[in-house]
């Protein structure tokens, strides 16, 4: 979050908590910064990779002895991630009996209605009770009200293998270890 302050040069110390009341971030402004009256400096609202959560957070402004110049309440609704549409790419095999596909990449259509950006760093794919994680690299980093189209490749070994027929497919997105949608679909593999 960038925060904009305006005044006389003096020594000031920013502070923003989360929800939870914890300090999430801090940042000095010396009398230098405010020689021409305004100085904009960054927040962070999570922690690195973190989605940053919902909720009431707190900025406060003190003196540099410690005196509280100013106090405001910010609320947001957080992020509000939707899969919009899976597709996968798929290899197919001829020659082997028991594996005629394996999933080579998915691809993935998101948006995040929120007002804050989500974070992904992984999908846990599951496929009839199979369940393949797929890691971000880098981490997908979604804006608020935007819509993005990813693709990442299935890194596993042995392959994903899949025979002939129509598979139940849920695809859930995390940050962390926080689930932050999940999907459910079908595909159908025939020759």
């Amino acid at each position: 979050m960038k925060v904009r302050v305006e005044g006389r040069p003096q020594y000031l110390n920013l502070i923003l908590t989360d929800p939870d009341g914890i300090e999430i971030s801090r940042a000095w402004i010396t009398e230098d910064d405010l020689l021409d009256g305004i100085k904009t400096v960054k927040l962070k609202m999570a922690n690195y990779g973190e989605t940053p959560k919902g909720g009431i957070y707190t900025l406060i402004i003190k003196k540099s002895y410690g005196d509280v110049l100013f106090t405001k309440k910010l609320s947001f609704n957080g992020a509000n991630v939707s899969i919009n549409e899976v597709r996968f790419e798929y290899q197919y095999w001829e020659r082997f009996k028991d594996c005629k596909y394996t999933i080579e990449k998915i691809k993935l259509n998101i948006s995040n209605n929120g007002d804050l950006p989500a974070i992904v760093d992984r999908a846990l794919v599951t496929i009839d009770g199979d369940v393949v994680k797929v890691s971000f690299y880098p981490r997908k980093a979604l804006l608020p009200n935007s819509t993005n189209k990813v693709e990442e490749p299935f890194r596993i070994a042995p392959p994903f293998c899949l025979k002939l027929g129509t598979y139940k497919v849920v695809v859930g997105l995390y940050s962390e270890k926080k689930l932050l949608t999940s999907y459910e679909t079908e595909i159908t593999l025939k020759k």
